[in-house]
């Protein structure tokens, strides 16, 4: 067990030194944008008009920031 614990360390040092904990934050700054961009835009963190789900109203108004309103 010992022997896989320091393996993994091995390839998570690897990945590290690949510019993996680079690329980790800057995926996480693009999840905040987007939840941001659809606060602005929708009025709610997530963007549920593209999920297929029978719970979803494909018609529901958008909350418009600009106008104070739905659209």
């Amino acid at each position: 067990m010992f022997a896989l614990k320091l393996a993994k360390e091995a390839v998570n040092a690897a990945q590290d030194a690949q510019g993996r904990a680079g690329a980790m934050q800057t995926a996480f700054a693009y999840h905040q944008l987007s939840h941001a961009h659809n606060m602005q835009t929708l009025g709610t963190l997530i963007d549920t008009r593209g999920i297929m789900s029978k719970n979803v109203d494909y018609n529901a108004k958008i909350y418009d920031p600009a106008k104070g309103s739905t659209s």
